[in-house]
């Protein structure tokens, strides 16, 4: 199915993106940094205009005063920030919310064969992070981590791949967005679960 750019509706979320709304299904003032797939938030930022945010910011400087929000999500964000500036956007997001204020966090899963198969890491250095790397980030720029566990398959891994192989080349040659996914109705199988080993790390902390 093809979508011009400039259209808005909401499209039906599956793999990731469902639990992602799982997780953000109670009602909370919230802002999401990095909305290029999705409109989770009162508030959506992101730093590319194109994607029609409601402001456009960089993570590591959020034009927002300080103390507002009650839920904060970084859905896929991290890792395309710059390596090392990690603990300085966290620290940013964490200023902007109240004291028990909830930060949802997902990011790609450090397993070899998703990391080796993964075409962003070289064309953009896309990262892929331990659960233990990424527990260390959260835990260390001041949140309390309740909930962490990894989800996802190999079906995810294929959708990626058509998206750079198919997807993201007709969606550039004709300007249009391309949602048309064969992988998709596995790939929400692949989230019906917990997996040790799988392709997405989920995250919820609160700010003490």
């Amino acid at each position: 199915m093809l979508h011009s750019e400039e259209e808005t509706g909401q499209r039906r979320l599956t793999g990731r993106l469902r639990v992602v709304g799982m997780l953000c299904a109670n009602p909370r003032f919230s802002v999401s940094i990095g909305c290029r797939e999705t409109r989770f938030a009162d508030i959506n930022v992101d730093i590319d205009k194109k994607c029609r945010p409601d402001i456009v910011a960089d993570a590591l400087w959020l034009p927002l005063k300080s103390g507002i929000f009650s839920r904060a999500i970084l859905s896929d964000v991290i890792e395309h920030l710059p390596e090392g500036t990690e603990p300085r956007a966290l620290s940013e997001i964490s200023r902007v919310m109240q004291c028990g204020a909830e930060l949802i966090l997902t990011t790609p899963n450090d397993q070899r064969l998703f990391t080796i198969l993964d075409p962003a890491r070289y064309v953009v250095g896309h990262r892929h992070y331990r659960r233990q790397e990424i527990l260390r980030l959260v835990e260390s720029s001041g949140f309390q981590v309740v909930m962490i566990y990894a989800s996802g398959g190999v079906w995810e891994m294929f959708s990626l791949l058509f998206y750079y192989a198919v997807a993201f080349p007709i969606s550039r040659i004709l300007k249009c967005r391309v949602e048309a996914n064969p992988f998709s109705g596995l790939e929400d199988e692949d989230y019906d679960g917990q997996r040790a080993g799988g392709y997405t790390i989920f995250l919820k902390a609160v700010k003490p």
